[in-house]
């Protein structure tokens, strides 16, 4: 499947599989913006799209994915910079190794931003885009 001018936003992508689809994109030809916390992690994904392919473009967002007015700024920036996005991937997340019994509200409360309500969060900021797009997934 080939993804020319089509773009793609990808949380979670300074690392992992986050970092792993941003590449997948990039090599079938989609622009990629990647969204993460950390900005020299991003550009190392950046980086790894570009050779990828020749000609991909990947630009660095960095944003918390639990902040959403953070996440509606972000997806503003990425409509600023590429006009669309086409495919929006909540890929952010976190876990905890330890026993249920032994976790902190705090630590659930985290778990709950980072792996639910950031997607929610990422999945509001774009629906008007692709409303008015017609098209995304």
């Amino acid at each position: 499947m080939k993804f020319e001018g089509r773009t793609a936003l990808v949380t979670g992508a300074s690392r992992g599989i986050g970092r792993a689809i941003a590449i997948e994109f990039a090599r079938r030809g989609a622009a990629v913006a990647l969204i993460g916390r950390d900005a020299a992690a991003l550009r190392e994904s950046r980086d790894a799209c570009a050779n990828a392919r020749s000609g991909a473009v990947a630009e660095v967002f960095e944003c918390d994915v639990t902040d959403r007015a953070a996440v509606d700024r972000t997806v503003d920036g990425v409509m600023s910079r590429f006009g669309r996005v086409d495919y929006a991937i909540a890929n952010a997340g976190q876990s905890i190794d330890a026993l249920l019994l032994r976790l902190k509200s705090e630590t659930i409360d985290r778990l709950i931003d980072v792996n639910l309500k950031s997607a929610f969060y990422l999945c509001g900021a774009v629906a008007k885009p692709m409303m008015k797009q017609r098209g995304g997934s």
